[in-house]
């Protein structure tokens, strides 16, 4: 399909929507500057560009007809990183910190105050549609309006006619230059009272029919289903919003072969040798500023809506510390200020190593699994004892020591030993205990008699 087959309704709620958007988002509408042929990475727009522009009508419209909504249409815009936080002002929902119902209920938000605008935008009058014919220069339109003005869709495919005629030239085949195919800008000018003059839109049409904002009807944004309908992305790694549209326009629109055509948009022709200059007063356009009040509202929106998740943590939590239960034995001997904390930074209050134990899901290290222990250790001749903080209890609780003795057991075939010892007189190591306590009071008598000495 050529561009002069485009319906000018699919142009004009495009147009639209390439304005509408960035001004409700809060960043540029380009990824370039506005009236420069080559951005740099100091460029207004920050890297922030709408994809390439999907003609859905092509498919929606026999389907459902004008009357059911088949003037349709999606693109999106990447944000970038980091929640969309380095290229736009609007706190977008952040899915990876919400629940999947506060997310799209924050989402399903964004969605009407979006949808109202765009209608307020249509029914008020407030915005001009101006039309810049290049012809076929391509690179007048360029020259003039800046890279900026192209989608995704048209920068890629600008960039592959360039490479396939330097192919062509270095093949000295006839060259077709990069920049012959038709050419047309728009431009929506507001005129409300705040921003009188100001560019609100500036764009590379896909088609080359435009009509007034006035005469669109009505834009609806279809969300039924984010899979292939306007969808939301927000993380930290990225931050996408996409938009599929669908025009209803007025009852008495006939398509753009009847009377309609009294109210296409009349072109201005620029001439390639006399370049028209880039239009004025574009800053507002290319600045990360929410610039419609719907996109305000929905900023204060978020900012209502993380004071009261802050607000209903905190009520939780304090809710939460006064109903904790406490112990009442732990609490006559610490009078309820002297509470438990075991972590691997901390341990601090009064341990009660019973409900240590139960917390973390471990076992007592009892005697007798001790004496297992050992029996497959020490009497094998793999070490001459067992470990100090074994034998002197530092180590409490275990997890699936049992199953280490069962393997050795099995390994050296030998039985495990009778349960039937009596605690005091079977610990393992006692002998060795009995030696070091012996050890310690003579090194004591040692040293008394040396100061009486000296």
């Amino acid at each position: 399909m050529s561009n002069s087959e485009i319906p000018s309704v699919i142009t004009t709620a495009h147009l639209l929507l390439r304005g509408l958007v960035p001004a409700f988002l809060g960043c540029s509408i380009g990824d370039v500057d506005v009236g420069t042929e080559t951005g740099s990475s100091d460029a207004k727009g920050g890297g922030v560009q709408a994809s390439a522009f999907q003609m859905t009508y092509r498919k929606d419209l026999p389907k459902l007809g004008v009357e059911n909504g088949g003037y349709t249409g999606k693109l999106s815009w990447n944000l970038g990183k980091k929640w969309g936080t380095e290229h736009a002002a609007v706190n977008l929902p952040r899915e990876d910190e919400l629940t999947k119902e506060e997310f799209q209920r924050h989402v399903e938000e964004l969605w009407t105050n979006l949808e109202r605008a765009a209608n307020r935008l249509i029914s008020s009058n407030e915005l001009t549609a101006k039309k810049y014919d290049c012809g076929h220069d391509e690179d007048a339109a360029l020259r003039t309006f800046g890279k900026g003005i192209m989608d995704a869709g048209q920068s890629g495919a600008r960039d592959k006619r360039i490479k396939k005629a330097e192919k062509a030239k270095k093949e000295g085949k006839d060259v077709v230059a990069a920049g012959t195919t038709a050419a047309s800008v728009g431009r929506l000018v507001s005129s409300s009272s705040s921003s009188n003059g100001d560019t609100f839109a500036l764009a590379l049409l896909h088609g080359t029919k435009l009509l007034p904002p006035s005469k669109l009807g009505a834009i609806k944004i279809l969300r039924d289903n984010p899979r292939n309908k306007s969808n939301v992305i927000c993380n930290k790694k990225k931050a996408e919003v996409t938009v599929k549209f669908s025009v209803v326009p007025p009852q008495d629109y006939g398509g753009d072969d009847d009377d309609a055509n009294a109210s296409l948009v009349e072109a201005v022709v620029v001439d390639a040798m006399e370049l028209e200059t880039p239009p004025s007063s574009v800053e507002a356009c290319t600045s990360k500023d929410v610039r419609i009040e719907e996109g305000m509202d929905y900023q204060r929106y978020m900012q209502n809506a993380a004071a009261e998740a802050a607000k209903a943590a905190a009520e939780v939590a304090t809710t939460a510390s006064k109903s904790k239960p406490v112990d009442a034995s732990t609490n006559a001997a610490t009078d309820g200020s002297d509470e438990m904390v075991v972590t691997a930074f901390e341990v601090s209050g009064s341990i009660d190593y019973t409900k240590l134990i139960e917390k973390f899901g471990s076992k007592p290290l009892t005697p007798y699994l001790l004496r297992r222990l050992e029996n497959v250790t020490v009497k094998r001749g793999t070490v001459p004892r067992l470990h100090r903080f074994l034998r002197r209890e530092i180590f409490f609780s275990h997890r699936d020591i049992e199953k280490i003795c069962e393997l050795l057991e099995g390994w050296y075939g030998v039985a495990p030993p009778p349960e039937d010892v009596d605690e005091e007189e079977g610990r393992p190591g006692q002998q060795e205990q009995q030696q070091e306590q012996q050890q310690q009071q003579q090194l004591i008598q040692i040293q008394c008699r040396y100061s009486k000495q000296h």
